[in-house]
């Protein structure tokens, strides 16, 4: 038997409060490593002991496994809708693990794999348990929007109310979970986040390094889905450089820990994997198209520390719970939030002389994802449309340190001291930082020297003396000459106040900073979108419109 920790309580109350205030479809959100599903488990264990029926729903065997585990420890009975073999490896592991396979045919508790159900919804051979159902319960339940086969599943039981988990209930897409927006929640509970819990000792501290990376996705594009297209992704990222930097990054900062690797498909698993082996690293290479039998093989000899790298795709992102993980290993950039905490919370688990996780990612996920404060923070959660929480890449919240390329969030302004070795950025590793970020931002444009002495030439003739601009109209009629001659003052005149006021930003900038005067000029382009000689030759509206904008 095993109890609730203090957070897993309160969470499990405010489910429970609202539902009793007459929401029939709850989503709560704690963080990976939580504990979610033993919240799932006790919630189980309260319905059937008032003789209700619940389902649990998951759509993968590894996380159906887990459910009926933490089912077995808290000794709850259940039966299941899933394949044959499935049913057949997770009770023989629970005989294994229990001496019981607590599997009864009978029970109002019932673990369900969704791919399973949905073919028996289709085939009818479930219309005389579908009414009876009283409460269903799904894992990863940010996957479930309209029309999804978690959707399908959960809406085919007509009296039953519903509860999801989830560590990040945002999607890629930006649909949104919520009734009211392309999803089933009416009301959403925060259990818990990643800070509070580390605070609390129930999730481990971690350290993240982010080594130089030559990884370029420029050219790779983003599906309707809102992640990067995996075939080009593999080809940009399956490079013999990439891969040895892993290898050689593990070696200096976890050697001897037990490792998860996150790559872009097999065959990138596989490249990896063999890497690593060749370089005295014992890794096997898993994933979905693995067989049950090398699956539990190798998470076997992983357990007992003859394996120290799982390399896999898409098959330990979500639910796999190890606490003897202490790295995890980056390959697979993701534009997904979601995707990125799910493996980011891999190596958080607390374990025994496991004093930190640690995170290295070679692709550039922390720094696109890490914009909410430190790494472990969330933005603030909701059922709408998660559009609107979309990262901005060009937020600046953490540093890498130039020595170790540890990742940090410095605590003074504009003081960049490491927090793993305690060097100080110089001067130039600081300018040098900002150059490779604007650079990298995408919002400069560069100019070539004749686009540059076109734009001298311009702003000669916005600086044009009042005088020598009239002599020029001196053959034209007086009142085109007038209104020229007027609208050439307001030009200068809102050029003069422009200029002046580009200028203070700029000293203002310098100061704070000491970036050098090409940086700060890069700086002003990315800030407000006009490179400063552009600005010089604008017209009186958009110079006025740009003075408008230029905060000091």
């Amino acid at each position: 038997m095993i109890t609730l920790r203090p957070h897993q309580i309160k969470c499990k109350q405010e489910i429970y409060e609202s539902l009793n205030l007459g929401y029939n479809n709850v989503l709560a959100v704690l963080p990976t490593g939580a504990g979610k599903t033993l919240i799932k488990a006790s919630i189980t264990k309260d319905y059937v002991k008032q003789g209700k029926t619940v389902i649990l729903f998951a759509h993968r065997d590894v996380l159906l496994g887990q459910i009926s585990k933490s089912l077995c420890l808290m000794k709850v009975k259940h039966s299941f809708i899933a394949s044959v073999k499935a049913v057949k490896n997770i009770t023989n592991a629970n005989v294994e693990d229990f001496n019981d396979s607590f599997n009864d045919e009978t029970s109002r508790a019932i673990v369900a794999s969704v791919p399973t159900f949905l073919q028996r919804l289709k085939k009818g051979t479930l219309n005389q348990l579908l009414p009876m159902c009283n409460l269903w319960l799904l894992d990863e339940a940010h996957h479930m929007v309209n029309d999804s086969m978690w959707d399908k599943c959960t809406r085919s039981l007509i009296n039953a109310k519903g509860i999801g988990v989830t560590a990040t209930p945002v999607r890629c897409d930006g649909k949104g979970l919520g009734s009211i927006a392309d999803g089933r929640f009416d009301k959403l509970v925060v259990g818990a986040n990643m800070g509070e819990l580390i605070q609390q000792g129930y999730l481990s501290p971690y350290k993240i390094f982010v080594p130089p990376t030559i990884l370029d996705v420029s050219n790779v594009k983003i599906t309707s889905g809102g992640d990067f297209n995996q075939k080009s992704l593999h080809e940009a990222t399956d490079k013999h450089q990439i891969t040895g930097d892993a290898v050689s990054h593990y070696l200096s900062l976890a050697e001897g820990s037990r490792a998860i690797t996150f790559t872009v498909n097999i065959a990138h698993a596989e490249h990896v994997a063999k890497e690593f082996n060749l370089n005295g690293v014992p890794s096997v290479a898993l994933s979905s198209n693995s067989s049950e039998i090398e699956i539990r093989k190798g998470l076997k000899a992983f357990t007992e520390g003859k394996i120290l790298n799982l390399v896999n795709c898409d098959l330990f992102g979500e639910g796999y719970d190890c606490p003897s993980v202490a790295c995890v290993i980056m390959l697979r950039k993701t534009e997904s939030y979601g995707l990125f905490k799910q493996q980011f919370g891999r190596c958080l688990r607390v374990a025994e002389d496991k004093h930190y996780g640690i995170l290295i990612d070679h692709v550039g996920n922390v720094t696109r994802h890490c914009t909410h404060g430190e790494p472990h923070d969330d933005p603030a959660w909701t059922l709408l449309s998660s559009k609107s929480m979309n990262v901005d890449a060009t937020v600046k919240i953490g540093r890498i340190c130039p020595n170790c390329f540890s990742y940090y969030v410095p605590t003074i302004k504009n003081k960049f001291v490491c927090k793993d070795c305690n060097h100080e950025e110089t001067k130039d590793e600081t300018n040098k930082r900002q150059l490779e970020f604007q650079a990298n931002d995408g919002k400069l444009v560069e100019m070539t020297v004749d686009f540059i002495e076109n734009l001298m030439r311009e702003r000669n003739k916005v600086d044009q003396d009042v005088s020598e601009f009239k002599r020029n109209l001196i053959n034209a009629p007086m009142v085109v000459r007038n209104s020229a001659v007027n609208r050439h003052i307001r030009r200068l005149n809102a050029q003069f106040t422009l200029r002046d006021k580009i200028q203070k930003w700029c000293e203002k900038l310098a100061i704070q900073t000491g970036f050098t005067p090409k940086i700060i000029q890069r700086e002003f382009e990315r800030t407000y979108g006009v490179n400063i000689l552009k600005a010089q030759v604008l017209s009186e509206r958009l110079a006025l419109d740009l003075i408008d904008r230029i905060k000091l």
